[in-house]
């Protein structure tokens, strides 16, 4: 009986792709009868939309992609990411309360846009008689913006299934999807190095700053050592090569976090213990050697049809 597994049954791939109106419109000279050198950079560059706006806007989308990031890994193809099956669910989640919160600040704009618009234009009405004309409608404006996500998984296609006048040859589709498979398996290869390689990077981040305070004979409070055991979680759950020196390392300094709770130089004995497992942990983060095997062995139990 093959041990073989579908990459889809560890995860799926998530687009996520946010749209808003900025209102900026870089104004014609020709477009309003002046000279170029005469056209103030305050309406050559005019701003229709409250710079309030759009800051709340893009911050929010940044969040979204915070939310997807942190429990993520990068995917070889068009940018898309990779979502472990475990955190699919908060995904989900994170990115509905952001969908809100930008839904609302839409709405906020949409009730504030005719008077906007008013103040706008009498501001600026010397200089653009015709600036009315530069802003969308109420329904087209709401058009522009749009925060979604889709989550996708890709095949190698069942060409068997298809009717001949797509692809007339027996001999011409056998070779076309040994292609596709073939191009199939580099993308699989290429995406199990590079996660191998972020996990690690991760991991190693987030113990740089811990290792630091240690050296430098910082405390750290027991608020800290819970936020701390809080990302290895998070480390874990994307975790999908099952990298499994990884995984003991993640489990020991949790042992010793868990054991100690809270560290101070009044306890050399215990910042000492702390050290000696961030190191051990260091060592096994800076493996490349076991990167290499662990995506591998990823790489064997795949299986792409």
């Amino acid at each position: 009986m093959s041990n073989k597994q579908q990459l889809w049954t560890e995860g799926v791939l998530i687009d996520f792709n946010v749209r808003f109106w900025s209102g900026q419109k870089k104004i014609k000279p020709s477009e309003i009868g002046v000279n170029e050198d005469r056209l103030p950079d305050v309406i050559a560059k005019l701003v229709l939309c409250p710079n309030k706006y759009v800051k709340s806007f893009a911050c929010i989308r940044m969040k979204g992609y915070h939310a997807i990031e942190r429990v993520s890994l990068s995917f070889p193809v068009g940018g898309a990411r990779f979502v472990p099956a475990r955190a699919i669910a908060n995904v989900i989640t994170e990115l509905e309360k952001y969908k809100l919160e930008f839904d609302a600040m839409v709405e906020s704009l949409l009730s504030e846009y005719r008077t906007l618009k008013a103040r706008c234009v009498a501001d600026y009405e010397a200089q653009l008689p015709r600036l009315a004309d530069y802003f969308p409608t109420l329904d087209d404006l709401r058009t522009r913006f749009s925060f979604d996500w889709a989550f996708f998984e890709f095949h190698v296609p069942q060409w068997s299934q298809m009717n001949d006048k797509f692809i007339a040859e027996a001999v011409v589709r056998d070779e076309a999807r040994f292609q596709y498979k073939q191009q199939l398996q580099r993308i699989v290869t290429d995406f199990s190095a590079r996660a191998a390689r972020e996990m690690r990077e991760r991991f190693l981040d987030h113990l740089s700053k811990i290792v630091e305070r240690v050296k430098s004979g910082k405390s750290i409070d027991a608020r800290q050592t819970v936020g701390f055991e809080l990302t290895l979680d998070r480390i874990e759950a994307i975790n999908i090569l099952d990298d499994e020196t990884i995984n003991k390392a993640i489990a020991e300094v949790k042992l010793e976090l868990r054991h100690g709770g809270s560290y101070s130089k009044d306890d050399p004995a215990g910042m000492q213990r702390l050290a000696k497992v961030l190191d051990s942990a260091v060592a096994v983060v800076e493996d490349q050697e076991g990167a290499v095997k662990a995506a591998e062995k990823f790489n064997r139990r795949i299986d792409l049809e």
